[in-house]
């Protein structure tokens, strides 16, 4: 069983007492441990992988920080972006995030054959094959939606190792 199953099956488990072996116990222990020094990220994972509605305002408050950070920082450096929209696009970089399946695809990188349930050998034009909805911004904006976008990536695997390495 994959950590992530593990996690899930110890978020709802009935059993919290410790054994000798592996346990629930050492499962949420291993995930709190990977979150210690940035709680955020474990907000993030909880969001995307766990489907956590509990932690959506911890995500949002999040990349909010992260948009405001970013657009600032381009501002500095000669961009038109304003920093006062960071919440806004905080939020819909999120919202992309969290809805990041190809819709045409579902995900499969090729395009179904016509009347079958069987894929062809051609890449989806919707999103070139990536399996991912193609973000919808232009110029500056498209970066900064691609910076957060890859930061909570990250956090994520971040958090994803974390769980992994603590119960090995």
């Amino acid at each position: 069983m994959g950590v992530l199953d593990r996690l899930a099956s110890a978020e709802v488990s009935s059993d919290l007492q410790h054994h000798e072996h592996t346990c629930d116990v050492d499962v949420l222990g291993a995930a709190g441990l990977a979150a210690i020094k940035h709680p955020g990220h474990m907000s993030l994972f909880r969001v995307k992988i766990l489907n956590d509605a509990a932690e959506l305002a911890a995500a949002k408050s999040l990349f909010i920080r992260w948009a405001r950070v970013s657009m600032t920082n381009r501002m500095r450096a000669g961009s038109t972006l304003n920093p006062e929209k960071a919440s806004r696009v905080g939020v819909q970089a999120l919202s992309a995030w969290l809805n990041d399946v190809c819709g045409k695809c579902k995900g499969v990188k090729f395009v179904v054959k016509d009347g079958t349930p069987y894929l062809s050998d051609k890449q989806c034009p919707h999103c070139q094959g990536t399996g991912r909805e193609p973000i919808r911004q232009r110029g500056e904006m498209l970066d900064v939606f691609k910076e957060l976008m890859e930061r909570a990536d990250t956090a994520v695997a971040w958090i994803h190792t974390g769980i992994e390495k603590k119960l090995r």
